[in-house]
């Protein structure tokens, strides 16, 4: 229990102070990491599912994986109001296609422009994907 106390602080540490409303994590390894950062924070929790697994009104979102195979990934369309801050979980960041897509979801639910409150993993490889959410979002992992 503490190991993963330990790592959800670390990865929650870069956000010390930041205004964040809810936490979004990514189907389904990201959901262990994303539910315990959400009550550390004392915050709502979204799931952000694989196509048809919620039983909601969605928002999906296209993406491809690392193997190069096409899917997608839902959101259901009443959890995000305008003004939300969203902190974006997952448990590794390879290619960053589908933490794009969770970005693009969030986003196109209503967080506000021009971005989520930031984006952690417990690993963030250093692809092309990993260096553009580095680049272009403040983000936190713990696996250098």
């Amino acid at each position: 229990p503490q190991d993963l106390q330990d790592s959800v602080a670390d990865l929650l540490q870069p956000f010390q102070g930041d205004p964040i409303d809810k936490v979004a994590s990514i189907d389904a390894m990201g959901f262990i990491l994303g539910a315990a950062a959400a009550a550390m924070l004392q915050k709502g929790f979204l799931a952000i599912r694989k196509a048809e697994h919620l039983c909601v009104l969605t928002l999906a979102q296209p993406r491809t994986d690392d193997s190069g195979r096409e899917k997608v990934m839902e959101s259901r369309t009443d959890a995000i109001s305008l003004g939300l801050r969203i902190l974006l979980v997952d448990q590794w960041v390879k290619t960053g296609g589908t933490m794009r897509a969770a970005i693009q979801l969030v986003e196109g639910l209503g967080a506000p422009p021009p971005r989520p409150a930031g984006v952690t993993a417990i690993c963030t490889e250093d692809s092309e994907g990993g260096q553009w959410l580095q680049e272009c979002y403040k983000c936190a992992h713990c696996v250098p």
